[in-house]
């Protein structure tokens, strides 16, 4: 290490040192003088000397952490190592799910479309076999009738009568559920149509409990009405609606026990008629509310009486009211004393809401022929050829609803419509099937499916269910 370059200051007076420097001063002064620079310096070489020292243990500090911190560099990288192995084979494994599901997605298209196919060759089937059934069945249930009506009571002490009264009931019963089918089929099919006209609630509902008289009759019922005065007509389908009117006053006297009452009533609330049934059955289970209005389903309950139920009465009735745009429901009667049965439909002054509607079909006819039937209804409807043009439509506000081909994916859609909006409310998506193509199920994201060409009273039936206001006990 090199000495520093300050000078030395002059030797002190050789007299004043103490020690043996001292001692040569005293002898002699010159030699104590010269030797003084050669002391200052080695003090100075001193101190360098333990300045290095320190520099030298702080070095070996470092160094060893140095060492500490290669040794935690080397596990780190084994352990990206290991990271990057462990990644590598999770990109592998994701390849590999990726290329699974896309053959899962190929099968599962292949099996909606046999199910698809499926479904329209059943409800084909079933209506060719419920009609030929329905007709033979028919011309039995009428003979037998014709000979009951001539039939002498005391003739054969009843031996012939009897046989023919059962053969007349259950023949009723089938005819009753081969027409259950049929009603079924054409739903199934979309084929379900309504022959609209002003009609009279209360009138209709008059000649239904006339027609049941009899029925109830038979297990000492009484059926009481009190229908309100003065109650609007609606613009319905008469048949339809009496059907729902006998599938709702049946069902009260098959649960109702003996000697009972049956209450039917009409009143007008709002911009709505609200006609309702009530027994006094066992009431509704809870677990009986989940399958009210859906196809082949037994309440908990059983008839009174051991009479038939085929389980399509209610889903027909839920179906017909949906089209003419009412609402059905079920609940116990407050005083615990048995079930009521209600649907409310729209009086002929209620003037129903409009909405805007896109249309996304790569047809131009399609797309036409969607939009003069909204603007039919009083909807505002909005044609879209592709996905962008449906991003651009919705910029200046989101839709009520969107009607898109079936080819179209509702996940693609949804993103689309979302992006940069997530918390927006979802969009009923509603696909457009060919004429070929039966209804499938939502389960792609679809709220609901419709054929080509649209049929007014199935769109409207179909909006009204997702675009009114969700009320409580409505179906």
């Amino acid at each position: 290490m090199p000495l520093p370059d300050s000078p030395i200051s002059a030797a002190p007076d050789a007299s004043k040192i103490e020690g043996p420097l001292g001692a040569l001063g005293a002898r002699d002064p010159a030699a104590a003088a010269d030797l003084l620079p050669i002391i200052a310096s080695v003090e100075v070489l001193r101190n360098c000397l333990a300045e290095a020292e320190v520099l030298n243990r702080r070095l070996a500090e470092v160094s060893a952490r140095a060492t500490e911190l290669v040794a935690e560099n080397e596990i780190k990288n084994e352990s990206i190592a290991l990271l990057n192995s462990s990644l590598s084979g999770a990109n592998a494994r994701a390849a590999e799910l990726v290329a699974e599901n896309e053959i899962r997605t190929q099968e599962l298209a292949e099996a909606n479309a046999f199910l698809r196919d499926a479904v329209e060759k059943k409800s084909k089937w079933l209506g060719f076999a419920a009609h030929d059934l329905r007709g033979g069945i028919g011309g039995i249930h009428g003979l037998v009738s014709m000979l009951l009506d001539g039939a002498d009571g005391e003739c054969g002490h009843g031996t012939i009568v009897e046989p023919l009264k059962l053969v007349e009931e259950e023949s009723a019963r089938l005819l009753e559920l081969l027409s259950s089918l049929l009603e079924m089929a054409r739903g199934e099919q979309g084929r379900i149509s309504l022959d609209r006209a002003p009609t009279d609630l209360a009138a209709l509902t008059l000649s239904a409990i006339a027609f049941h008289t009899r029925a109830a009759s038979a297990k000492n019922q009484t059926i009481a009405s009190e229908l309100g005065a003065g109650c609007p007509t609606v613009v319905a389908d008469p048949h339809r609606i009496r059907q729902v009117i006998d599938n709702l006053i049946s069902n009260a006297i098959k649960f109702g026990p003996p000697g009972s009452q049956l209450d039917v009533s009409l009143t007008a609330t709002g911009n709505e008629v609200v006609w309702s049934v009530a027994d006094q059955g066992p009431g509704l289970a809870p677990e009986d509310f989940p399958k009210l209005f859906q196809s082949f389903q037994k309440l908990s309950a059983l008839p009174t009486a051991g009479e038939s139920s085929t389980g399509l009465g209610l889903a027909l009735s839920g179906n017909i009211v949906e089209l003419h745009l009412g609402r059905i429901w079920a609940e116990n009667r407050t005083d615990g004393m048995g079930a009521m049965f209600s649907f409310a439909l729209p009086t002929a002054t209620a003037a129903p809401a409009s909405h805007r509607v896109l249309i996304l079909d790569s047809d131009p006819a399609c797309r036409n022929l969607a939009c003069a039937v909204l603007a039919g209804l009083g909807h505002v409807a909005t044609a879209c050829e592709s996905l962008s043009e449906v991003v651009h439509s919705t910029s200046d506000g989101r839709p009520d609803a969107i009607l898109a081909d079936i080819r179209m994916s509702p996940r693609e859609l949804r993103a689309a419509l979302d992006a940069g909006n997530a918390a927006a409310p979802q969009i009923p998506l509603v696909a457009l099937s060919s004429t070929d193509e039966v209804l499938g199920d939502a389960a792609a994201g679809w709220a609901g499916q419709l054929l080509k060409p649209l049929d007014p009273e199935l769109l409207r039936a179909m909006l009204h269910r997702l675009l009114q206001p969700i009320e409580t006990g409505a179906r």
